[in-house]
């Protein structure tokens, strides 16, 4: 395939069609993530012929699939259902404020996969990007996260919550106590430490089934 500034859209379709991003794609492909970021954004016209080659092998693709005119996209039916991504970053830091709930292209499983642990409930899940670095090494930034609404409380799971200042993923246990309390929990102790609230000063939206990422 000729390589040439045409291929932008295309590239940036499969990296949708992927949920990849800039950063850890380009550290895994080992080229540097300047040149990924200025052809994406139109400040260089094109990139080298070896840098397409491994961002496909980082990808596990062919240049022609990582180019190609159409990204291929399963449909929802009788072996694979789509589940709703939505444009809001879930942060495993400081807070994220969600300033747009749209929804960006879907994540897509095996049904049979999603029935075992939702049975009927499909439309209780939502997929959200995690960025930061707080549940390091089990969360990982640039993961897509797997997420179902309106759980049913489970002592040390991971769990988007709303604090009050912004979105973001943590561990949850309960605190034993006179008056109901949350242990928040961050799997990268050293440098997020571990805190207690009230149970009213925060809210409970969604509880982590699944994450998936670049190794």
């Amino acid at each position: 395939m000729k390589i040439t500034d045409s291929n932008r859209k295309a590239l940036t379709a499969f990296m949708a069609s992927r949920g990849l991003k800039v950063a850890p794609w380009s550290k895994k492909a080992g080229v540097p993530e300047s040149a990924v970021r200025n052809f994406l954004a139109g400040r260089s016209s094109t990139m080298t012929a070896t840098t397409y080659e491994k961002l496909a092998a980082a990808a596990d693709v062919s240049v022609d699939e990582l180019l190609g005119a159409q990204i291929l996209r399963p449909r929802s039916g009788k072996d694979v259902i789509s589940v709703k991504r939505l444009n809001v970053r879930a942060s495993m830091g400081g807070g994220y404020e969600v300033l747009d709930e749209g929804e960006i292209e879907p994540i897509y499983f095996r049904r049979d996969w999603i029935d075992s642990i939702m049975r009927k409930e499909t439309g209780q899940l939502r997929a959200l990007d995690l960025e930061g670095d707080s549940n390091f090494p089990t969360l990982s930034d640039g993961d897509i996260g797997l997420f179902r609404l309106k759980p049913k409380f489970e002592p040390g799971r991971f769990y988007a919550i709303w604090d009050g200042r912004g979105l973001i993923v943590k561990r949850l246990d309960t605190v034993i106590g006179a008056r109901p309390r949350l242990r928040i929990i961050s799997d990268n102790s050293e440098l997020y430490p571990t805190y207690e609230v009230d149970v009213d000063e925060v809210t409970i939206i969604a509880r982590l089934i699944w994450r998936g990422g670049l190794v």
